[in-house]
């Protein structure tokens, strides 16, 4: 795999991550707000327990992300030199 699929996976990852989390808390905003008792208290230990995997896996990813974006860019930016070092004079680099 090169360096940009892995960046858009690390993204799409954390994207569906934060999508399921943000619904997750919402759920538990509610459950706690209105006594609705959606879960028995196993499950929702559980619960919030997933919730903080998520958490962890969405941090995890957008770091990721940040990392193979610097990385292709500071590819980008040696590419850029090297070519304009080799315009500007006769020498090869």
């Amino acid at each position: 795999m090169n360096r940009k699929s892995l960046e858009r996976t690390a993204t799409s990852i954390a994207v569906f991550s934060l999508g399921l989390m943000s619904l997750g808390s919402v759920l538990a905003i509610a459950d706690g707000i209105f006594k609705l008792d959606i879960l028995p208290d196993t499950m929702e230990r559980f619960a919030y327990l997933l919730l903080g995997v998520l958490f962890v896996t969405i941090v995890s990813s957008v770091m990721v992300s940040i990392m193979l974006n610097v990385s292709i860019m500071a590819s980008g930016v040696d590419l850029a030199s090297k070519h304009l070092r080799g315009v500007g004079s006769n020498e090869q680099p």
